[in-house]
């Protein structure tokens, strides 16, 4: 039976897709989640050797963005509860089954954990609404990454597909922490590799930041 699906976007990274796939089936209770690689249009076909029958490869025909591969890939999951995972990262530790339990049929986000290079996150337990700015842009470096993001399908939740960049923050910020909603802290940690200097998240071009900016005037100029 799956309970969870986890969703991992990528583009010409077969090696590093391989290794996130690797290490979301080595956690426990695997065998009742489903993983979804949504390929948005790489140059050149691959093949994930370690997919299992309950898994599913989708090739978009036409090149997106990260957030429209991850829209597909919620559409098309079949678990209770969703993960988000860039194909760069990957899980360190992971109990499917209780997470199941802890996360479904609530409307709250929830978020773990994370290693990146030799630093490990001391993330806070609750991230409430009037928090999150100040949480996000000063206090919590990497607090809400995508990679570390868990919720109930049900809700229904999905990426807004035009923005260069910040598109965690502003998924977290309009489905959950504009409507009054908490980020609750779960068991588990993801390593998050910070190693692709190509990266639009890393880079510091201020024209891609100013999309998700501009978009409402409630939120912080960064």
């Amino acid at each position: 039976m799956i309970l969870c699906s986890v969703v991992i976007p990528t583009r010409n990274r077969p090696e590093v897709t391989t290794r996130a796939v690797k290490s979301i089936i080595d956690q426990k209770n695997s065998e009742i989640c489903q993983i979804i690689v949504v390929d948005d249009n790489s140059d050149f076909d691959y093949e994930i050797p370690n997919l299992r029958e309950q898994d599913s490869f989708i090739k978009l025909s036409e090149k997106s963005t990260a957030a429209h591969a991850r829209n597909v890939g919620i559409c098309s999951s079949q678990g209770n509860i969703v993960y988000l995972l860039d194909s760069d990262d990957y899980f360190i530790e992971r109990d499917f089954l209780k997470d199941h339990d802890d996360v479904y049929g609530s409307g709250n986000l929830f978020y773990c954990d994370f290693e990146s290079g030799r630093k490990k996150s001391q993330l806070p337990g609750e991230v409430r609404s009037s928090d999150y700015f100040n949480f996000i842009f000063n206090k919590y470096e990497g607090i809400a990454n995508t990679s570390t993001l868990i919720f109930s399908k049900h809700l229904n939740v999905r990426f807004d597909p035009v923005l260069p960049k910040h598109q965690d923050w502003d998924f977290v910020y309009f489905n959950f922490i504009d409507k009054g909603m908490s980020l609750i802290k779960l068991r588990g940690e993801v390593y998050i590799d910070r190693g692709d200097k190509r990266s639009i998240s890393r880079t510091r071009d201020s024209s891609r930041s100013n999309v998700w900016t501009g978009r409402d005037s409630t939120l912080i100029n960064i």
